[in-house]
């Protein structure tokens, strides 16, 4: 092979302890073991990876099917395809008799060649094992999950929501939405070890009545007294930022606003939160702590109610969080058996379906067959582009080529790692 190589990146034998580090060279490095390979971008990664691809085909005496390299994207897959097949191209002719009819071989056989995606070739494994996967042949593969977690979002959502109390659809609608439920769900579906939390019970019970309690007692009498409140603020010696200069236009203009505002609130059918500023301005304790000195307070049954409906309706607003979580607890525990129905409905699967059923295969009964198939097919494996791996399909390349008759490349840069949104880990 030609002695020039641009590639001066970190050679990274996975075994434990005794890891070593040192610079990668792709024509002496071993081709046993697992070997994880640091290469950032523009320092010739392809060109080890495609040079470690002959020296497998010469050294190894393996066929170009025998190889499995993986990658994450069609057009990574097929960029691999043609720089492999450029450069078995290119080292024809560096070679004596037999290395040149082994590359010579690989050429013509190289659309034999096991290039492919993670998902086309967890499909493709399944598809060639499907006694001991136990997978259908019929299903339709969806080309993204991300309509069917929203639907199943969505469905939840407009099933639960209205056991929600009316009071708190603002402040727990702005804590939990359907794409909130949608991403906890993907995130549930990358990492399927993670544990969900049952759900509690409802933090809320009879406070959520005590407010309304409160509501009907003050919608009940605010007419009555709606004439008498504005006299006692506009005789009341209050503080001129919060209620305007005693005896102003603008303290007539401030109390007016108030009003006003309480007859929209007192108007709707339940006192929904957050509840409008206009309830904290007529609380008895917020009036007593802007009455200037030498005033007089004034109680009133109207004050007092605004005092308790407004520091009842700011604990429930910090409970909020509390109900969101239990809501999101109660949504993950019933998630997965919708989005199952759901599939069996459109008779169809998704990307991660495809990578849990391979990971799911090999924990099984059938795992030792399904290895057994797989060590028949493939004798080693180039995993490009691996900080974009989740933990799953680590776990997956670990246990069909983690020995070391079997080399296994793990090649990528960790400064480059695109889908850490999906679970990646590197």
């Amino acid at each position: 092979m030609p002695a020039h190589d641009p590639t001066h990146e970190l050679e990274k034998p996975m075994q434990g302890d005794n890891t070593k580090f040192q610079e990668l060279d792709p024509q002496s490095c071993p081709l046993s073991g697992t070997v994880l390979v640091e290469a950032s971008a523009g320092t010739g990664k392809t060109y080890a990876l495609s040079k470690i691809f002959l020296r497998l085909l010469l050294e190894k005496g393996l066929h170009v099917s025998q190889i499995l390299v993986v990658t994450f994207t069609n057009a990574a897959t097929e960029e691999l395809k043609y720089r492999i097949r450029q450069r078995l191209r290119e080292a024809l002719n560096s070679f004596g008799e037999a290395g040149r009819e082994i590359v010579r071989e690989a050429i013509r056989d190289f659309d034999q060649a096991s290039i492919y995606t993670i998902h086309g070739f967890c499909q493709r494994l399944l598809y060639e094992n499907a006694f001991e996967t136990g997978q259908a042949f019929d299903l339709e593969l969806l080309p993204s999950e991300e309509e069917l977690y929203q639907e199943v979002s969505l469905d939840f959502y407009r099933q639960r929501f209205h056991q929600v109390p009316e009071e708190l659809w603002g402040v727990v609608g702005d804590k939990v939405t359907p794409d909130d439920l949608a991403n906890l769900l993907q995130h549930q579906y990358r990492h399927p070890e993670l544990q969900v939390i049952p759900p509690g019970p409802s933090p809320w019970g009879s406070e959520v009545e005590k407010l309304r309690a409160w509501f009907r007692r003050l919608k009940e009498i605010w007419p009555l007294y709606r004439e008498e409140v504005a006299q006692i603020l506009l005789g009341w010696s209050l503080d001129g930022n919060a209620y305007g200069k005693d005896g102003s236009l603008n303290r007539e203009r401030r109390v007016g606003e108030y009003l006003a505002q309480m007859d929209q609130f007192l108007w709707l059918p339940w006192p929904k939160l957050p509840l409008p500023d206009c309830i904290q301005r007529l609380s008895w304790s917020f009036l007593v702590d802007k009455t200037n000195k030498g005033g007089t307070p004034k109680p009133h049954e109207v004050f007092d109610l605004c005092q308790k409906l407004w520091e009842h309706g700011e604990r429930l607003k910090e409970k909020s969080e509390q109900y969101a979580r239990a809501w999101m607890a109660e949504f993950m525990a019933e998630a997965p058996a919708r989005v199952e129905q759901l599939k069996e409905r459109w008779r169809a699967r998704t990307f991660s379906d495809l990578i849990l059923a391979v990971e799911r295969a090999l924990r099984g009964e059938g795992g030792e067959l399904l290895r057994a198939s797989v060590s028949s097919q493939y004798k080693a494996a180039l995993i490009d582009e691996f900080q974009d791996t989740d933990s799953l399909q680590y776990r997956i390349f670990k246990a069909l080529f983690g020995t070391e008759e079997r080399p296994l490349f793990l090649i990528g840069d960790p400064k480059q790692s695109i889908y850490g949104f999906r679970g990646a880990e590197l």
